[in-house]
């Protein structure tokens, strides 16, 4: 199946010498077409590889919290022989 596809796709335009600039207008269309398609499906997969790289973006939300209170490090009793 692929390989049908791929002849089809990929074979020369058989013609007279007569039909050249229209021959000549098939091939440049078939080549722009297939070009457009591999760049834009590169370009799709280099995006897609880069949003999945990409960390996650940290949450929105603040949690207000009361800053911890350690009071006296050293007691006296420490510091006491």
């Amino acid at each position: 199946m692929l390989d049908n596809w791929r002849k089809h796709l990929f074979s020369d335009t058989e013609g007279d010498f007569e039909q050249g600039g229209e021959i000549n207008q098939r091939t440049a269309s078939r080549n722009n077409t297939v070009t457009i398609i591999l760049v834009s499906a590169l370009l799709l997969a280099a995006f897609g590889l880069y949003k999945y790289t990409r960390p996650t973006a940290p949450s929105q939300q603040e949690s207000h919290q009361e800053p911890v209170e350690f009071g006296v490090i050293i007691e006296q009793d420490f510091v006491e022989k």
